[in-house]
């Protein structure tokens, strides 16, 4: 009898051994480690991240225990709700950080950069009436993201004038035509975050 006693307990170490092992592996998708007791960092998604004025979105917190709370560093340039995370930029731009504090007192931290509500380009007027020396070269102010230049408003079939969309300098080849008559360009700047700005570049015709 103490035989069969000792062989039961044996089986039930072998099965213990073995649903600890099955268990630890069932945790494997959420944690990296299943075997380490290491408690998870608290983080905050988006956690670097570029609004328009008015611009909204919503926080989330991961390994945050509930409840949570909501704080923003700046209110005259932003607002977040304490609860939920749904952030609301406001009309002046600046840089606000976010911060999620849970229940253990644990706290995470996001960036929030708000952008100036339109791109300026410099300068905002041109009239030529002549090739230039030096080719004209129009600039920005108030960017954020990688800025892209267009050129457009050719009328009466000229189009002998180009910009490099990356730096903003303008080649003109030919001047318009008296048939074509006199251009007025739009040169536009956008980053794909702020308003798009525009400036005039005036060719007079010859």
């Amino acid at each position: 009898m103490p035989r069969d006693e000792s062989k039961i307990k044996r089986y039930a170490v072998v099965i213990a051994l073995l649903v600890w092992v099955v268990a630890a592996c069932d945790n494997l998708i959420d944690d990296k480690n299943p075997f380490s007791t290491t408690p998870q960092p608290l983080f905050i998604t988006p956690e670097n991240t570029v609004v328009a004025p008015g611009g909204t979105l919503t926080f989330t917190a991961t390994n945050a225990k509930a409840p949570i709370s909501w704080t923003v560093s700046n209110t005259k340039l932003a607002n977040i709700n304490v609860n939920s995370g749904a952030f609301t930029a406001g009309t002046l731009p600046g840089t606000v950080t976010v911060t999620v504090t849970d229940a253990s007192g644990d706290k995470a931290t996001a960036r929030v950069t708000i952008t100036t509500a339109t791109i300026l380009v410099t300068p905002s007027a041109l009239t030529l009436n002549a090739i230039p020396g030096t080719a004209p070269d129009f600039n920005v102010v108030g960017n954020v993201g990688t800025t892209v230049f267009t050129l457009s408003g050719f009328t009466g079939g000229y189009n002998a004038s180009t910009i490099d969309s990356n730096t903003g300098v303008v080649t003109i080849t030919t001047l318009p035509t008296l048939a074509q008559g006199n251009q007025t360009l739009t040169i536009t700047a956008a980053d794909g975050i702020a308003t798009a700005g525009t400036a005039t570049l005036t060719l007079i015709a010859q």
